[in-house]
């Protein structure tokens, strides 16, 4: 193991420490309908929009086979997709368990065949913000809901790396 997988396994266990999930709130939030929701904090609003996609614009292992019932889910806050920038990590914690709730909530329910999750950079623009993705990732690896497997996913206009939730098929 070279000292980069060291240090990555490592700062993935810090994260789990300091981020215990379950300590963080789920504000309310309201089902706008069978793909929106919405909610409210510190006078933010912020919107959570799951869209049908097309399988092809996105590069999966192979393993994952072409379905139309494929969504990617969105959020903003204050109509902006770069929230960041608006907002602090603290008061940001609650809003990404809230919408990690939301996602939870609307797999359960639509039982997409694949739920991709691609995060913003800070600015808007149209790359991968990194450490937005690790912590929307370890979100829903700790909550992944039931027959979903979680892994890599790419968009390719864009080449923006993230990860997918995808129904995971029980041999009979």
């Amino acid at each position: 193991m070279n000292l980069k997988s060291v240090l990555m396994e490592l700062y993935r266990d810090i994260i789990k420490e300091v981020l215990d999930f379950n300590n963080i709130a789920i504000l309310d939030y309201q089902k706008v309908n069978s793909n929106q929701y919405k909610f409210e904090q510190n006078g933010l609003d912020i919107e959570v929009l799951f869209q049908e996609s097309d399988f092809d614009e996105f590069e999966f292992p192979n393993y994952i086979l072409p379905t139309n019932h494929i969504f990617n889910v969105a959020f903003s806050v204050n109509d902006d997709e770069g929230q960041w920038k608006k907002t602090t990590l603290g008061e940001m914690l609650p809003i990404y368990n809230t919408v990690r709730e939301i996602t939870t909530e609307f797999v359960n329910n639509v039982k997409p065949d694949v739920l991709v999750v691609i995060s913003m950079d800070r600015l808007g623009l149209p790359v991968t913000d990194k450490s937005k993705d690790k912590i929307y990732e370890l979100m829903m690896r700790k909550f992944a809901p039931t027959n979903y497997g979680i892994v890599k996913a790419v968009f390719k206009p864009a080449n923006m790396v993230g990860f997918c939730l995808y129904k995971v098929k029980r041999k009979r």
